[in-house]
């Protein structure tokens, strides 16, 4: 057996036994299982021992980028939220569209998955705008299980949409790929997704919506207390995202957390009354988790660098795509359809890391965008999935549902067609776009 494999299971495990036995956070269990495969190097390389913190500490830094992103969109977040944009917005599409039940869960959908979209973490989704949109789908007739199911899959179809997409940035960062071109293929992964998922799930529960009954359980006084300027924020953030990435020539890059920063500012003076000093605290608190998870993939990825774990794995999958036939690399389709998902309910981040750049590397002569847009979609399938299964199992708990593998048979189809979709969007478009 090689000795890369050994560390490899040697990794997987520690990590499987820190999240799963110990239930430590992700971040964490990551640098645990980073440092067992740094130790397991160091001791057939005894002068490797002095150089594991300055691994550590260079992996951490891997993913400062989409770091420092994630900490300005969830600013930005938190200064919407408690100015009172998404409370009035809500509100508004539920009055505008009660009398089309297809049109308001489609609408319901977008508010879903709006912050994960911004800030590339499915958790913000599921405990900002799916604590709000939840009691919402529940008053108009939606069982509990299915509203669990809806702000799981909204949350996980925000993440992989644009313009914050953190596994294909991991992707990008292995195979030395700029994160540009990305916003319209993963518009159209993601979209079709999106809509199957929301009418499948909740338009067969909605009969008629009486508007007037939901006065107790909806706080339609929201439209009184706030002013039609507290949707200033969320304009001026489409305008500049837009602007950004497709009329360069008009307004130069200048960074998306300086987007999100900008995009903020006049949330401080509409609407609700927004403290600066508690929702920034309160923003990365939220964010924390999610960018503790980057520092320790970045660790990780910095270990099996060393280690040579990596470097196996690119190897071997590469070799299996040589063993198929011609163009259509089926086995190397096949077996990302079942891995990088089955990896994924570790980590969607860990899993776009280890296998996405060698999926993306072995499959050269496709378009990378397409590949790799794809690939974050399989491996999204993960926040579904135990142990782990990290948005399913916050939806159920902010709708109420006690045990979260009661909501898993609702998930099964989705979870079929999401990775047969995946591996046709990608052999498809990857081939002819």
């Amino acid at each position: 057996m090689d000795i890369e494999l050994l560390y490899f299971i040697l990794i997987i495990g520690v990590f499987i036994v820190c999240a799963v036995v110990f239930k430590l956070p992700t971040g964490i269990a990551m640098l645990f299982s980073a440092l067992a495969g740094g130790i397991a190097y160091a001791i057939t390389a005894p002068y490797q021992f002095l150089q594991l913190p300055r691994h550590l500490i260079d992996g951490s830094f891997g993913y400062i980028d989409p770091i420092i992103t994630i900490a300005a969109a969830m600013i930005y977040m938190k200064v919407i939220e408690r100015a009172g944009t998404l409370d009035k917005f809500s509100v508004a599409v539920l009055k505008k569209l009660h009398k089309w039940p297809t049109l308001l869960l489609l609408a319901f959908m977008f508010i879903i998955m709006f912050p994960a979209m911004i800030t590339g973490s499915s958790v913000t989704s599921v405990v900002s705008s799916g604590a709000l949109v939840a009691p919402m789908m529940l008053a108009i007739g939606i069982p509990k299980k299915e509203t669990t199911a809806i702000v799981a899959s909204g949350a996980v179809c925000g993440m992989i949409a644009p313009p914050i997409n953190i596994p294909v940035m991991i992707i990008c960062d292995i195979v030395d790929m700029p994160y540009i071109g990305f916003m319209l293929p993963l518009l159209i992964l993601i979209l079709p997704l999106a809509i199957f998922f929301v009418l499948y799930l909740g338009r067969k529960h909605i009969k008629k919506i009486d508007i007037k009954a939901l006065e107790d359980k909806v706080n339609f006084n929201i439209e009184n207390e706030v002013k039609w300027p507290v949707y200033i924020p969320l304009v001026l953030l489409i305008v500049l995202l837009v602007f950004v990435n497709f009329f360069p020539q008009i307004l130069p890059p200048f960074g998306t957390p300086l987007v999100f920063i900008i995009a903020a500012l006049p949330g401080f003076f509409v609407g609700r009354k927004v403290n600066l000093i508690a929702s920034t605290k309160e923003a990365i608190r939220v964010a924390l988790p999610v960018m503790a998870m980057l520092m320790g993939i970045g660790m990780l990825v910095q270990i099996m660098t060393l280690n040579g774990v990596r470097g196996y794995v690119v190897y071997n999958v590469m070799t299996l795509a040589q063993t198929t036939w011609g163009r259509h690399p089926l086995l190397l389709y096949l077996g990302a359809a079942i891995f990088i998902p089955l990896f994924g309910s570790i980590s969607p981040l860990a899993s776009a890391s280890v296998f996405g750049g060698p999926v993306v590397m072995s499959l050269i002569f496709m378009n990378p965008i397409i590949v790799a847009s794809a690939l974050s979609l399989l491996a999204s399938v993960g926040d579904f999935l135990p142990p782990s299964a990290i948005a399913g199992q916050t939806s159920a708990r902010v709708v109420g549902v006690d045990r979260y593998v009661s909501v898993l048979p609702k998930l099964i189809v989705p979870i079929i067609v999401t990775i047969i979709y995946s591996v046709a969007y990608m052999i498809v478009l990857g081939l002819y776009y």
